[in-house]
């Protein structure tokens, strides 16, 4: 059994094996709305006229710093 578990990763971790895991596509559209939102943060930060560019700057990275 160790033997198929050591094959079966290297298989895994060369790509020519894909693991399918059910309900998968849940978390990943979960992510990528999650990073969606926070481009659009981001932006809106960037073209922002109401801050000048230090206090963007702090912004952001306290921004990226909290997620």
């Amino acid at each position: 059994m160790k033997r198929v578990n050591v094959v079966l990763s290297n298989l895994i971790q060369n790509g020519r094996v894909i693991v399918d895991i059910p309900g998968v596509e849940h978390i990943e559209r979960a992510f990528q709305a999650e990073y969606v939102h926070l481009l659009n943060e981001v932006e809106r930060v960037v073209y922002s006229d109401e801050m000048c560019d230090g206090e963007k700057i702090a912004f952001l990275e306290k921004l990226l710093t909290e997620t």
